[in-house]
């Protein structure tokens, strides 16, 4: 399960993720990240066994946390399936199949190098929260 985090000011020197990790023995992976010192934004990956007891942890020491149920999405009516999107993606979450591009969620890092590099926009970040 995606999770977005968000950092208020004052939290982001604090070693909440690794106390996180530490404490409930939870495995993660940090898709994105941005801190700029004062606020912070992640997008992290964990196991969907673990997303309540994480999602309170963080809540408890004055985290935002939303679920991510959308991600990435792909407008077949946009796409000219030219693969521009495919070299260029670090986790082959873009491939072709029957010479068409085909998207799997599940491996997206949500790194956006697709969206940037897409010549005719058919890729987008969503965020459902």
């Amino acid at each position: 399960m995606r999770l977005f985090v968000r950092y208020p000011r004052g939290l982001v020197e604090e070693p909440v993720l690794s106390t996180l990790i530490l404490e409930t023995k939870t495995k993660l992976n940090v898709l994105r990240a941005h801190m700029d010192g004062r606020t912070g934004e992640m997008i992290i990956d964990i196991e969907g066994k673990k997303v309540k007891e994480v999602m309170d942890f963080l809540r408890e020491r004055g985290v935002a946390v939303k679920e991510i149920h959308k991600g990435i999405t792909l407008d077949r009516d946009k796409c000219i399936d030219c693969g521009a999107c495919i070299s260029i993606c670090p986790t082959n979450a873009l491939y072709f199949e029957d010479f068409s591009v085909k998207l799997d969620e599940s491996k997206c890092s949500l790194c956006r190098r697709c969206v940037d590099d897409c010549p005719v926009r058919a890729l987008k970040i969503e965020f459902d929260f």
